[in-house]
């Protein structure tokens, strides 16, 4: 039987959200980018405004709700049957491979994959942008946002009982209040950053 560890992306393997380094490189101006849309472009800036978020992280519910919204915002955009989707694509991929990915995160799947582990990168940032950032962590599998779903906390927890029909749920990691941690049948790991992984390399090493 296999066993699974499941970990998030966004405040658990990079420093914030995957979505604020997309929309940053969406905005940023450049020859042949492609032009965002004013309703898009308002909404971006709504969502990513950083002294907001910083100080809405003090509510988390509501700091979620936006971040969760702002990932419904770029379904919506590659979705858009008025806007070209390939270049649009090809700059949120972009901004998957240049995302500054932590040394401790690369480490941290490294020693679950030594212990036998299929590590799952389960996020609700967008499936092709998340299989990018997924292949320069060497995780096995990759599941994010798709059309019409966000991967929330409820969506999370139908895809892992799904999951547990093909193996076993050994291991979740992500922030505090986001992920089913209850579904877990081994470990925990809650952080709120990447550097904060540092503190388990130990607890992996040692189990069975």
């Amino acid at each position: 039987m296999m066993k699974f560890a499941v970990v998030d992306l966004d405040e658990t393997l990079i420093d914030g959200s995957m979505g604020y380094y997309i929309t940053k490189h969406l905005l940023k101006p450049g020859k042949n980018k492609p032009k965002i849309p004013r309703k898009y472009y308002i909404k971006m800036l709504k969502y990513f405004h950083i002294p907001l978020l910083t100080a809405l992280k003090r509510f988390y519910r509501i700091y979620r709700y936006i971040i969760h919204k702002s990932y419904q915002l770029y379904l919506r955009l590659l979705k858009d049957p008025n806007l070209p989707r390939g270049p649009i694509l090809r700059e949120m991929i972009r901004a998957a491979e240049e995302v500054n990915i932590p040394k401790e995160s690369i480490t941290f799947i490294h020693l679950l994959k030594e212990k036998g582990y299929t590590v799952v990168l389960l996020t609700a940032t967008p499936q092709e942008i998340a299989e990018v950032v997924g292949r320069r962590l060497g995780v096995d599998m990759v599941i994010g946002s798709r059309e019409g779903e966000v991967m929330d906390r409820e969506n999370k927890e139908r895809v892992l009982k799904e999951l547990s029909k093909r193996g076993s749920i050994d291991i979740i990691v992500g922030n505090p209040k986001n992920e089913p941690f209850h579904l877990a049948k081994k470990l925990v790991i809650m952080v709120k950053s990447p550097r904060e992984l540092k503190r388990w390399f130990n607890v992996i090493e040692s189990l069975d």
